[in-house]
């Protein structure tokens, strides 16, 4: 795949529309997508300089232009935006921070480990992108910018494909890819009452690696819920008002893997 395939147009400008009204889960997908956007974008353009490989210099260029999208989504729709003000590497949330210290970490061992972590974050990037598109009573200007990115992200997972093939001596579909997924059906972030108990998985769940996911809330916002494990299932209770952020996570089983992580946020209203 040539350096100019990989150039995405995201399609910066919005539809010359009015600003019609947007849900509760809309504003919180919008706003991981922002995070998403500029984890990917941050990384790539830390990993770049060291290999001077125009396909990871071009998708970092694009990922900034992704972001900027959505930034001007949010700006649009006077939603807050959680990137604002961060330089690159520095995330509000410390479990997505820990995640950029990991794939850059992983990616820096060699340019096939880049590809592999690149497959894994555009991976994340489009299961993110597709399920905002499938909220209901999406605005067409939201849709119009989640559209642009699926396909600019896809574009970019062929082309790491295609990289970690080169840089492993492989064909195409015969990479063994050093990712780990996992079949994961955590209800999705939003707006939940106040004693809402969600269901995160059926245990255990286990990575196509063999290793356990295991659950919990981050540190900071412990105080207003809860995980447990009990009768073959992971739960969450929103015990008090506000956010509530629980992680899925899978350690790698060897160097030929990367850790998996599932992320979730809820905001819990009285």
């Amino acid at each position: 795949m040539t350096a100019s395939a990989v150039m995405i147009a995201v399609g910066l400008a919005m539809p010359a529309e009015a600003v019609t009204s947007i849900t509760p889960a809309t504003v919180t997908a919008t706003q991981q997508l922002a995070v998403t956007e500029k984890l990917a974008s941050d990384v790539y353009a830390t990993v770049a300089p060291q290999f001077e490989v125009p396909i990871l210099t071009n998708v970092a260029e694009s990922e900034s232009r992704h972001l900027a999208a959505i930034r001007e989504l949010l700006a649009k729709r006077s939603i807050t935006d959680p990137t604002s003000g961060d330089a690159v590497g520095v995330f509000d949330d410390p479990t997505v921070s820990a995640r950029y210290v990991d794939l850059v970490a992983a990616a820096r061992a060699s340019l096939a480990q880049a590809a592999a972590v690149g497959i894994d974050i555009e991976r994340g990037e489009l299961g993110l992108l597709r399920t905002t598109g499938a909220l209901p009573d999406l605005p067409r200007d939201v849709h119009n910018v989640v559209q642009n990115l699926i396909d600019g992200d896809t574009n970019h997972l062929d082309a790491f494909t295609s990289l970690h093939a080169t840089a492993q001596g492989d064909p195409p579909g015969a990479v063994g890819l050093t990712l780990q997924t996992a079949r994961v059906t955590a209800p999705p972030s939003g707006r939940y009452e106040v004693g809402t108990r969600l269901v995160l998985a059926r245990q255990p769940v286990r990575t196509d690696a063999g290793v356990t996911v295991r659950w919990r809330a981050t540190t900071e916002t412990r105080a207003r819920c809860e995980v447990r494990v009990r009768d073959g299932r992971a739960t969450v209770e929103l015990t008090r008002p506000g956010v509530c952020t629980v992680v899925g996570f899978a350690p790698s089983p060897s160097p030929d893997y990367l850790p998996y992580r599932v992320m979730r946020t809820y905001r819990a209203v009285p």
